[in-house]
């Protein structure tokens, strides 16, 4: 019998070449790269959005499983966390503390803020959706949570330390 040989389908690529005489080296297969799909839960960091945009959005709060619940449950940790890591320092005590005691007084914007424009003036983002103080007084744990997740994406931290 001729003719082309004919092979079941393969889903998603081409048929396997056809065998080569016997004894001979087997044919050279051409990979292709594959590219994943995002991981909904942003553990692992990826390409940062670049200057000009944040990563995420400001109520984007579940993208990361990690910060969601530490800036949900402990968000003053969160917030000295994010201003040890943006302004320097061994310990987030300092930013930990002055954030719980001002939340205490509803003032946490106070020093969310000042911690917010350093991040923006550091990766050249927009102040949105309005300015950093009003974004700490009505919508702090969020605006803490999407500081943390910039940071994680253009800093590639796989870990909290």
């Amino acid at each position: 019998m001729s003719g082309p040989a004919y092979y079941p389908a393969v889903p998603g690529g081409a048929p396997p070449p056809p065998p080569g005489p016997p004894g001979a080296p087997p044919p050279q297969v051409q990979m292709q790269p594959v590219y994943a799909a995002p991981v909904p839960m942003g553990v692992a960091p990826g390409p940062a959005a670049g200057p000009g945009k944040w990563s995420s959005g400001l109520y984007s709060c579940c993208d990361d499983g990690y910060v969601c619940c530490v800036g949900w449950q402990m968000t003053a940790f969160l917030f000295g966390d994010n201003y040890r890591k943006i302004m320097g320092g061994d310990s987030c005590t300092g930013g930990c503390c002055a954030y719980y005691w001002l939340s205490c007084i509803y003032l946490c914007a106070l020093t969310g803020a000042p911690t917010r424009k350093a991040i923006r003036n550091k990766y050249n983002l927009p102040e949105e959706p309005c300015n950093d103080c009003c974004v700490h007084c009505f919508c702090g744990p969020c605006a803490i949570c999407q500081e943390a997740r910039e940071m994680r994406i253009r800093e590639g931290w796989q870990q909290w330390r």
